[in-house]
């Protein structure tokens, strides 16, 4: 086993989905943007980094964008249970993660003199 370390990144992940305090923002829903980082190591022979066929050494993130669209069609309240569960999700399928960075982004929240975005990053390690 090789002794590489990685960090997949999906930046800019867009997602219209139902997630807020109030009743009409789980009814109209709004526009999300995450971006994540997880990090591991190389887990199974043979490495990614030593054949192209090392796909279960790796996480893929063909993989991480099904997951995370997974947690986003379920209606929410708070952005940082969506950012809880998507790496509750990750961690749960990919076990070599060690630690994950994920930042959920509320494009347009409905707050009067708001006019950027709100968002919540969670960091998470074993």
């Amino acid at each position: 086993m090789s002794g590489y370390r990685y960090s997949i990144e999906l930046t800019d992940i867009r997602f219209h989905a139902f997630i807020g305090v109030m009743d009409q923002e789980r009814i109209v829903g709004n526009e999300f943007r995450i971006d994540l980082s997880l990090d591991f190591a190389e887990t199974d022979a043979p490495a990614a980094s030593e054949s192209e066929e090392g796909l279960s050494a790796t996480v893929s993130y063909a993989d991480v964008y099904a997951i995370v669209e997974a947690v986003m069609k379920a209606p929410r309240k708070l952005l940082e249970t969506v950012a809880a569960d998507i790496v509750e999700s990750l961690t749960k399928r990919f076990l070599q993660i060690e630690a994950a960075k994920v930042r959920v982004e509320k494009v347009t929240p409905p707050i009067p003199g708001i006019t950027g975005s709100a968002a919540v990053t969670l960091y998470w390690h074993r």
